[in-house]
């Protein structure tokens, strides 16, 4: 088992800080004027990171471990929810 893996078996305090701290600077970026700001491509690739938790997941599912599929899977929902969040509140 690599390190890589493991790291995304439980979530931390630190994907829901990522979350908010992304779809707040989205929400921003995207009111702005002059649309000219490099934060929205930077909010697509900090949100383009749950390939690697897809990854886990589906080792997960190929070795049939509840604790691969289920943690990264959470992670996830931690993301959507919290980007929705900043986003709507902002």
């Amino acid at each position: 088992m690599q390190s890589e893996l493991l790291a995304r078996t439980t979530p931390t305090i630190y994907d829901v800080i990522i979350a908010i701290v992304g779809g707040a600077t989205g929400i921003l970026a995207g009111s702005r004027k002059d649309k000219m700001s490099n934060a929205i491509p930077g909010v697509a690739i900090a949100t383009g990171l749950d390939a690697a938790f897809y990854v886990t997941v589906g080792y997960g599912i190929a070795n049939q471990s509840f604790s691969y599929f289920a943690g990264p899977s959470i992670c996830m929902g931690i993301n959507t929810v919290f980007i929705g969040i900043s986003t709507f509140l902002l």
